[in-house]
């Protein structure tokens, strides 16, 4: 069944326990999902699953068939996730979020993240926040990268990406620059065998390409 309440959602089972998707939003699009310290896993089962915000400091969300499911978010809360994401799974802040997620786990989720409104800071204290071949893009909202983050691939066509000072983005294979901003003030890598596309757009700060 589709649920369209709102309000907060709390993980609060055991560890061992696992929820698990049966369609498209299981859980109500219109609350937000908290993870309690201890709570067991979500596996989306194959499905999408549109929430106002994620939240936790701990907590696995997984993706235990092959098929693409997609985590996208919609709401106005600034929160902080620290579980990990794992499968084939992506995230995406739709057009009109105006919330900050903030990623402070090592997720091997293998889906893209796409950031269309609001802000998604990279965060985690040891490196790759994100899957490291998985890609990235940014078409309307902000991503700060505060971490040594390796990706495979990046887009920004509007918004802005920021990496932070003493931070490294590190692009595997292709970074395509078309509009918005890119503000360096980290380092911007590219790998040798890797391309960088870029229109009229300019790179701007402090750091080092």
């Amino acid at each position: 069944n589709h649920n369209t309440f709102g309000g907060i959602t709390c993980n609060n089972s055991g560890a061992s326990a696992i929820f698990s998707n049966g369609c498209d939003n299981a859980f109500s699009p219109n609350s937000d999902y908290l993870f309690a310290p201890g709570s067991g896993a979500w596996d989306f089962n194959g499905f999408n699953q549109q929430l106002k915000s994620l939240a936790g400091s701990t907590g696995v969300i997984e993706n235990s068939q092959s098929n693409l499911s997609t985590l996208s978010i919609l709401g106005t809360q600034n929160t902080t996730f620290s579980g990990s994401l794992s499968g084939n799974i992506g995230i995406t802040l739709l057009p009109g979020n105006t919330g900050t997620l903030t990623l402070n786990g090592t997720s091997g989720q293998t889906g893209n993240t796409v950031v269309s409104g609001g802000e998604i800071k990279l965060s985690t204290p040891q490196p790759n926040t994100l899957f490291p071949q998985s890609s990235i893009v940014v078409n309307g909202g902000t991503l700060l990268n505060q971490t040594q983050q390796e990706i495979g691939n990046v887009t920004l066509s509007s918004g802005e990406l920021h990496i932070a000072s003493g931070d490294t983005l590190y692009v595997d294979s292709t970074f395509t620059f078309t509009g918005g901003i890119l503000l360096v003030n980290g380092v911007l890598q590219i790998n040798p065998s890797g391309t960088m596309l870029c229109r009229t757009s300019t790179i701007t700060g402090s750091g080092q390409f």
